[in-house]
């Protein structure tokens, strides 16, 4: 029996030691007394590293997020009302964070498209504004009569919108006032098509140049760009923690290196993030922050033509503007944005009818503006052909062929040394290769967006139904088979899969070798003693 003590007490006691060598806590001695300065220690801690980097995430995928005007809500009175009102606010952007964690490269994408969207809209306002002009010179001078359209083109002067217009149009900041909506159906609709079925209609650039620019049916917008100024959001307190904990952490990984230090995975995973993060924040620095009001225009309903044509009377004043409005929506609806995955609005989702006559229907963040590629001019951009080749759409080719660029930078940077002296060489080499899938596979999905439109799009819209004597538009639905859907699993299986399991290794494998690193790793170096949390 005491034989069996002592065995059990020398087992527990070498078990005790055992798990102490899992931990480690620094033991400094005290500064005596009058110190007035006392340094770092020479050592960093296993929460330090997870502190600072997880910093830098929250900060990075919180501070890059330019979403559209949100919904726009009655005040509400009470704690929790408001209370309520705000957790709704927090859960949608906590919802893009999260998007920011497993597909930056598709923000980076998205990013890209409005920015190009943006200049596309300010150079296209000025080109339909000339065209206009001359067009109404040329009829003056074979009608020899003065022209008072021209007249008042000409006191207008062209559009003063510039990028920061454009950005709050294409957001849904610009909103069209009709007086009527039309009714409510319990059917799934086009996104295009319920943002137009509502009194108040968010439009985009090109649908305000249709109506604007190009025809007289309202006035453009002319807000100063100094009011938007002041209508954005940008928190500078967050974007100079962000500056100042990036900077930071590339001081920290440059110093580590010049010194032969290692870094753990976690700080060059958290690298990769920071940098397309301030890739994206650049793209985007035009682009105002945190709009949730809105900007109304009454529709004169005077200055929209018949849909018969100038001949044509109706004595029933409804009637007429009803017929008009039905016009408008159907010359403006194809001008929409466009959208990578859905692009239905289904029925349970639309608003109820006093909603919609209260207030519009806010465009989805996932909307991809109209994009231009020079087919309005004589001049052919090799962008054209090559994006037509990927997809059915331009703006979805772009998306992606952009963000495949954002995924070399992101995969790219997980190729940097890490300390590697405590893995194992196979999970060293999974970590490798899991890298390189990320920066070159989503070359290879650039025709996923091709598989998944064509295998959705399967309603089609009647284009011109008031000729027809209808009022709402006819909806055609093709049947869905079986084999198609097995189909399009398969395809978007094969395309995804690899991707998604080389992403969801290396943000795991970034936690999880925080538990083998070496310990010249948690050495501490001089960039400990610049500002940052952690």
């Amino acid at each position: 029996m005491p034989n069996n003590l002592k065995t059990a007490v020398i087992v527990i006691l070498s078990r005790l030691n055992y798990t102490q060598a899992f931990s480690f806590t620094p033991n400094c001695t005290l500064p005596p007394y009058g110190t007035i300065y006392v340094s770092a220690p020479t050592v960093r801690s296993t929460l330090s590293i997870v502190w600072e980097c997880l910093g830098i995430l929250f900060l990075c995928t919180w501070s890059i997020q330019h979403l559209n005007v949100p919904e726009q809500r009655r005040s509400v009175k009470g704690f929790w009302n408001k209370f309520k009102v705000y957790i709704h606010a927090f859960l949608g952007k906590a919802k893009w964070a999260g998007l920011a964690l497993i597909a930056l490269e598709y923000l980076l994408g998205r990013a890209m498209a409005e920015r190009k969207a943006a200049k596309d809209g300010v150079r296209r306002l000025q080109e339909s504004y000339s065209s206009r002009v001359r067009a109404l010179r040329e009829k003056l001078e074979d009608l020899k009569q003065p022209s008072p359209e021209l007249s008042k083109l000409l006191e207008q002067g062209a559009p003063s919108w510039g990028i920061a217009h454009v950005y709050m149009a294409n957001a849904g900041f610009f909103v069209l006032d009709t007086g009527i909506s039309i009714p409510r159906l319990d059917r799934p609709f086009k996104i295009n098509e319920a943002l137009l079925r509502g009194r108040y209609w968010a439009l985009n650039c090109r649908q305000w140049q249709k109506i604007a620019v190009e025809n007289d049916y309202v006035d453009l917008p002319n807000i100063e760009a100094a009011v938007l100024e002041r209508l954005d959001h940008k928190s500078a307190l967050v974007t100079i923690l962000a500056v100042l904990q990036i900077t930071t952490h590339i001081a920290q990984l440059v110093t580590r290196t010049a010194l032969g230090l290692p870094s753990t995975p976690l700080e060059i995973g958290t690298l990769a993030f920071a940098a397309l993060s301030a890739v994206i924040y650049v793209t985007y620095w035009d682009r105002p922050q945190g709009i949730e009001v809105i900007h109304e225009s009454k529709l004169d309903f005077d200055r929209l033509p018949l849909p018969g044509g100038a001949g044509v009377t109706i004595d029933d004043v409804n009637v007429e503007k009803s017929f008009k409005l039905y016009k408008l929506r159907n010359e403006l609806m194809d001008l929409g944005h466009t959208y990578l995955f859905q692009d239905d609005y289904p029925s349970v989702s639309l608003p109820p009818q006093t909603s919609l006559d209260e207030r519009p229907i806010p465009i989805p963040n996932h909307a991809i503006p109209v994009l231009s590629f020079g087919s309005g001019s004589k001049t052919r951009t090799p962008w054209r052909g090559f994006l037509r080749r990927l997809g059915p759409s331009n703006e979805i080719s772009y998306v992606f062929l952009t963000s495949a660029f954002g995924g070399l930078i992101f995969g790219g940077l997980h190729i940097l040394p890490i300390d590697s002296s405590n893995v194992v060489a196979l999970e060293y080499l999974i970590w490798l290769a899991s890298s390189c899938l990320v920066a070159v596979w989503p070359f290879f999905m650039l025709r996923s967006s091709f598989v998944v439109r064509r295998h959705f799009d399967n309603r089609i819209f009647d284009a011109n139904p008031i000729m027809q004597g209808q009022i709402l538009p006819a909806v055609e639905k093709a049947s869905r088979s079986r084999l198609r859907v097995r189909t399009m699993v398969i395809e978007i299986a094969f395309l995804y899969t690899p991707y998604l399991l080389a992403r969801s290794y290396l943000l795991i494998a970034m936690f999880r070798t925080l538990v083998f690193l070496s310990p010249v790793s948690f050495e501490n170096t001089w960039a400990a003693l610049l500002p940052h949390w952690g």
